[in-house]
């Protein structure tokens, strides 16, 4: 997926159970407001807040260098199952 934006937001730490990412992250586009708020792209799953901090630390440093494109390095790897979102082990 590719997703054009200028900021990244993050969701609350989730309620999930055991092996379920915790977080969300969302990039969110330029195409102004409406509202239900932002346009909005999903980006990836997070297992804690501390692979989240680290790619948001990344985003914003290669936006701050002007980097032209950026790929998620932090992210968890998942599978749906049923109603609920795994991460899957490597």
């Amino acid at each position: 997926v590719i997703a054009t934006c200028y900021k990244v937001a993050a969701s609350g730490k989730m309620r999930c159970g055991a092996g379920s990412p915790q977080y969300a992250l969302y990039g969110i586009d330029r195409g102004g407001s409406s509202y239900w708020g932002e346009p909005t792209a999903f980006l990836g799953w997070y297992a804690n807040e501390e692979q989240l901090s680290k790619e948001i630390t990344e985003i914003h440093r290669a936006i701050s260098q002007g980097i032209p494109t950026y790929t998620l390095q932090y992210s968890a790897k998942t599978q749906r199952r049923w109603a609920s979102i795994k991460i899957v082990e490597e």
